[in-house]
């Protein structure tokens, strides 16, 4: 039994080995993946030097700075524990200590472990200081150790990708490829490449070539879930987002986005639901508050718009916060019967963060003219199309303002603009007659009567949309008629208005005092 103990030994020694060996990899492709929460779970399974390493990386990632000193401290006499404190001192600043850590672990090791200078590079890479370029220094060493090595050529990509290099990182994440084809790894990261630069079609292109090869590969799903949102295709990425949570660790995050995803492709009730059962098992994250009383707003739960945006406001510091919160607060307070001035104040806040959000220009705008303040209203219109290219609405908004401060000359102006952009706009030629009418009631030279005939043209025909207007254009039409003479014309359309509305009085009075 005694001869057996050795053997019994080396059996447990291998299958201790490689389990830890099993498990690096494990936590290092979920590292790759960008799965922290997985990642710490994987590394926590070993106590070797590298995984502890590897678990205070995750926990750097995670922003968890407390647990991740004390991973670091555990180790802290080994060549991966230096580098864990030299990550600490990156990040403090204190770059020379960092370098002094740095190298006793490469001494320590007698530059001759590849998997320190990994370690090393990752270490600039992630830490949080504005010069990266030493973690190209690092990575180029592990390479040229190994020079086929595909992991080592894909931190060496990483490394180039840290200080803007693109090309570059695109150079070893190619080499990565051919030293290992069967890796989709390198694909997404190419298009991860493509994603920072904004080139949303490459990226897509690689991201899923990555996941014609490695259906399963969370970094392409991750990032391709984010392209199909960016590009408004958000049943798209509701799809690939599910996906990637099913298949991952269903990090807040992760989740967050697929409340994102769902708050803009208009699901508002589902997104509201959705929030509601992340917070039940985690509610730390204030940034929810913000995501649920969006939608709680567009579903008409103003009131519960109103707390939830309080309740984020409230914790949220300043220079987080964007224009939209504010422009949602106003609306809730509006909706829910606020005060209207302490409304418009917030509204104002909003623009003054972001004066080019012309959406709460907009806002600010349409508020004030409900509240009859055209002055003020006509304002924010003039500051919108100062800014941007006017629409035919922004035009049409500002006429309105003048319209209704009875300007006449100015606001025929403006809704003339407005049929110079869209000539069909046949409201703009109601509009214009109108105003004309009202500045000269006695219509001795039927002013009106031009747009009213152009009104009818272009929209008499739309009787469920316009049916009033339309009456209204064919009594002035025949009045004028039959003022001037033109009694069967008259006649004929005080027929087209009664047969629109057979109980009109004042057509009825026109046919009687006016009989053939």
């Amino acid at each position: 039994m005694n001869r057996l103990m050795p053997k019994l030994f080396l059996v447990v020694f291998i299958f201790v080995f490689n389990y830890s060996e099993a498990q690096i990899a494990k936590g290092q492709q979920l590292l790759y993946d960008e799965r922290y929460e997985s990642a710490i779970k994987a590394f926590s399974a070993s106590t070797d030097d590298e995984s502890m390493f590897y678990k205070g990386y995750a926990e750097m990632k995670l922003d968890e700075k407390a647990e991740a000193k004390m991973t670091f401290d555990k180790i802290a006499a080994t060549p991966f524990g230096k580098i864990g404190m030299g990550w600490l001192a990156l990040n403090d600043g204190n770059l020379t200590k960092a370098n002094e850590l740095f190298a006793a672990a490469e001494k320590e090791t007698k530059g001759k472990n590849p998997r320190i200078f990994i370690a090393i590079s990752k270490a600039y890479v992630n830490a949080k200081i504005d010069d990266k370029s030493k973690s190209i220094e690092w990575a180029k060493k592990a390479v040229d150790n190994q020079k086929s090595n595909a992991e080592f050529r894909i931190v060496y990509g990483d490394a180039f990708l840290s200080t803007q290099d693109g090309g570059n990182a695109i150079t070893q994440y190619e080499y990565a490829m051919q030293y290992d084809p069967n890796n989709a790894l390198p694909i997404a990261k190419i298009g991860k490449v493509y994603f920072q630069g904004r080139q949303f079609e490459e990226s897509k292109n690689n991201l899923e070539k990555a996941l014609a090869k490695d259906p399963n590969n969370l970094l392409a799903l991750n990032y391709l879930a984010q392209i199909q949102y960016k590009m408004g295709k958000y049943d798209e990425a509701k799809i690939t987002q599910q996906k990637l949570l099913d298949l991952g660790d269903k990090s807040i995050e992760d989740r967050a986005y697929m409340a994102n995803i769902l708050f803009k492709g208009k699901q508002y009730k589902e997104c509201v639901d959705y929030i509601n059962e992340i917070i039940k098992t985690n509610n730390k994250y204030n940034y929810l508050n913000r995501l649920i009383g969006y939608a709680e707003f567009e579903t008409g739960n103003a009131k519960s718009c109103l707390d939830y945006m309080t309740k984020f406001l409230g914790t949220q510091p300043s220079d987080k916060i964007i224009a939209e919160d504010y422009e949602y607060l106003s609306k809730s307070m509006i909706a829910s019967g606020g005060d209207t001035t302490k409304a418009l104040e917030v509204l104002e806040k909003a623009y003054l963060l972001d004066t080019n959000n012309f959406d709460v220009l907009k806002s600010i705008a349409s508020t004030y003219f409900s509240m009859k303040r055209y002055n003020v209203a006509k304002k924010y219109y003039l500051i919108k199309i100062t800014k941007t290219v006017p629409t035919e609405n922004d035009y049409f908004q500002l006429a309105r303002t003048y319209d209704y401060q009875k300007i006449y000359d100015t606001a025929d102006i403006y809704y003339t603009k407005v049929i110079e952009l869209n000539p069909s706009q046949c409201v703009a030629y109601y509009a214009k007659a109108q105003l004309k009418k009202f500045s000269d009631p006695n219509q001795e030279t039927a002013s009106a009567k031009p747009d009213y005939l152009k009104f009818i043209e272009l929209c008499g025909s739309k009787v469920d949309k316009y049916k009033k207007n339309i009456i209204t254009a064919k009594l002035y039409l025949a009045k004028i008629a039959l003022r001037d003479g033109d009694v069967d014309g008259g006649h004929a359309t005080l027929e087209e208005v009664l047969a629109l509305d057979p109980t009109n009085a004042e057509a009825l009075e026109l046919k009687n005092n006016f009989k053939k």
